[in-house]
């Protein structure tokens, strides 16, 4: 196998209690000195399930509620074209998904140090 490929993470807060992230990976990772079921060579393909990009981006609000934080937040998500065997015979298509969700949790209290 050899593989190479880039991954970037963000987060930007423009405002207050407001947040931007955005997750992305591009990867070029090919099988090598690999024989396929059936005697087929594989050499060159790309890994099987594994898309060449990927993306996802998160706007997230903060609602601060005393001793609590919720946090209400969306993500869009890209996943590009793969593959479901080492043969790159059967692709399997690029999708997006539109997720969202709630969660609140304890603030950890104010620590003093000296």
């Amino acid at each position: 196998m050899d593989s190479k490929g880039r991954d970037i993470v963000g987060r930007w807060e423009s405002i207050q209690h407001l947040s931007l992230g955005v997750t992305g990976n591009w990867q070029d990772s090919v099988y090598t000195n690999i024989v396929a079921a059936g005697g087929a060579g594989a050499d060159g393909n790309i890994l099987q399930r594994q898309p060449r990009f990927q993306a996802r981006f998160t706007p997230a609000y903060d609602i601060p509620l005393g001793p609590s934080d919720l946090r209400v937040f969306l993500t869009y998500s890209y996943i590009g074209l793969r593959y479901s065997d080492p043969g790159n015979a059967q692709a399997l298509p690029s999708y997006q998904t539109l997720d969202g969700g709630i969660v609140t949790g304890r603030r950890p209290p104010p620590r003093a140090r000296a």
